[in-house]
This record gives C-alpha cells, sequence and structure tokens, in this order.
C-alpha cells in the first residue's frame, strides 16, 4: 500500500478464531492463541508509530465465535475450555455461516 499521499486509511486486521475442527486439538489451539498474541503485539507496535500510517485496529477473534458461557473463563484458550459455537460456523467447520459474518459485520462496522 502507498499510502504516502493517503493518510486517512483505516487498516482493520481481523484476528484468528477458534473453530469447532480444533476443540479437541490442544496443540493448535495454543498455536492460534501465540498467533493471535504475535499479531495485536505487532499492530500495538506499528499503529501510532508514524505519522503517515493513518489509523490501524486490531480485532481480536479468537473467542469471539465460541459460546458466551466458555469464551471468557479463565483458561477458555489455553485449557480449552473455549468452545466454538457450530451456529457461527457452516457444515465444514471452517468457513462462518451468515450468522457468523453477521457477527463480523457488526464488529467491523464498530471499528
Amino acid at each position: 500500500i502507498n499510502h504516502s499521499n493517503n493518510k486517512n486509511f483505516h487498516l482493520i486486521f481481523i484476528g484468528p478464531k477458534l473453530e469447532p475442527w480444533l476443540s479437541k486439538d490442544f496443540s493448535s489451539r495454543k498455536q492460534y492463541a501465540k498467533l493471535s498474541n504475535g499479531l495485536q503485539r505487532c499492530m500495538r507496535k506499528h499503529s501510532g508509530h508514524n505519522s503517515n500510517s493513518g489509523r490501524m485496529t486490531y480485532v481480536d477473534c479468537l473467542t469471539l465465535f465460541c459460546t458466551e458461557d466458555t469464551a471468557n473463563v479463565p483458561g477458555a484458550v489455553h485449557g480449552g475450555r473455549a468452545v466454538p459455537d457450530p451456529v457461527y460456523f457452516d457444515g465444514d467447520g471452517l468457513h462462518l455461516s451468515e450468522v457468523g459474518y453477521a457477527v463480523w459485520k457488526e464488529m467491523i462496522e464498530k471499528e
């Protein structure tokens, strides 16, 4: 992106999400959490780092599509307690359903 002439851009970075196929794969869940944390650190480091950088926002989706009663409990991610809610996913357990995309859209529009 050449933003030298446009200081008004807004980059919204959508982080990884826990998906139903990860429910029993604790190793991959930990990798997703590491990836999410690393991306958040990178975004914090570079946002506001340069007056030409415009605006950058990280949307943390790691537990966004998990059941309400499991998303925010202690050990939700690393302890495997966060359970992806199937209502947010298509039958393949990877792609979002219409309900999931509506949640995503709402999160992005807030930014």
